[in-house]
């Protein structure tokens, strides 16, 4: 969230005395100017931590990766954990598919 503000004042005072027999006269002026500006801005962030495991038929942990975000400003922090862990996994498979020895 984010907010701005801009204000100018200006203000003009003025005014006058007599006093009647002994005679005599006053008077004053007064001249305001000024200005403001204020920003202000929050900014709430969510972090994210997701774990994936794939298992064989036989329950045993062929795969597992931990993945942390802090979120962003374009993608909350659990899709981009998620994503981040899923291209993970796609490079992994991708590696062991390069380097295991044809069947």
């Amino acid at each position: 969230m984010r907010g701005e503000a801009e204000a100018t004042d200006f203000g003009v005072a003025g005014g006058s005395a007599t006093v009647n027999r002994s005679g005599g006269s006053a008077g004053f002026g007064a001249m305001l100017g000024g200005s403001r500006e204020s920003l202000f801005s929050a900014e709430t962030r969510a972090s994210a931590s997701i774990v994936l495991r794939l298992l064989d038929s036989a329950g045993t942990v062929i795969w597992a990766h931990i993945q942390d975000s802090p979120g962003g400003k374009i993608k909350a922090a659990i899709p981009d954990a998620v994503d981040c862990a899923v291209k993970q996994l796609v490079r992994d498979v991708e590696r062991n598919a390069t380097t295991s020895p044809a069947k």
